[in-house]
């Protein structure tokens, strides 16, 4: 995942560029390279208007100090929509419990991310669909415990739709 920089720590490199520059450019201010001194200075104006443009820009992304978890769209934050979407899936494995099951292990014997966590999934026709959750939400699940998970198939989140695949209730 491509890291997440804030619009403050941003400035603060830029900042940070910007004196490693006026430093050099003092010191070629004392020597005989005016030249190499007139393209330091206008690189440093172009820097310093850069700055202030960003330090005036709208807020695109400003990560809370909590962390991005608590980054919100003005409405929830990741933290709420994850709680939810778990909360969601507990529902759903619940639902179709005879599909469903959770480990802590993955089919390699392997601690889910060394420890602390645990896989669920549920097979659907279309092939299975899990996710990963820290250990401390065991209980929300009630499905099959298994002592090791069931093969990964390579899906991804566009695979999601597998879960429509699942029989309307009235077939189950």
């Amino acid at each position: 995942m491509e890291e997440l920089i804030s619009k403050r720590d941003l400035y603060n490199d830029i900042a940070k560029l910007e004196s490693e520059a006026l430093e050099y450019t003092s010191k070629l201010a004392q020597s005989d390279h005016i030249d190499e001194w007139r393209r330091m200075n206008a690189i440093l104006l172009e820097r310093t208007n850069f700055k202030f443009r960003v330090a005036d820009a709208p807020v695109i992304l400003e990560i809370p100090d909590s962390g991005i978890g608590d980054l919100s769209d003005g409405y929830h934050t990741f933290n709420q929509l994850y709680y939810q979407r778990m909360m969601l899936f507990a529902a759903l494995v619940r639902v179709y419990k005879k599909f469903a099951w959770k480990s802590r292990r993955h089919e390699d014997g392997e601690l889910c991310f060394n420890g602390g966590w645990f896989v669920v999934g549920i097979d659907t026709p279309q092939g299975s669909y899990t996710y990963h959750y820290e250990d401390k939400y065991w209980d929300k699940f009630d499905c099959e415990e298994l002592p090791v998970g069931k093969h990964w198939d390579g899906h991804t989140e566009e695979d999601v739709t597998r879960l429509l695949s699942l029989p309307v209730m009235n077939e189950v």
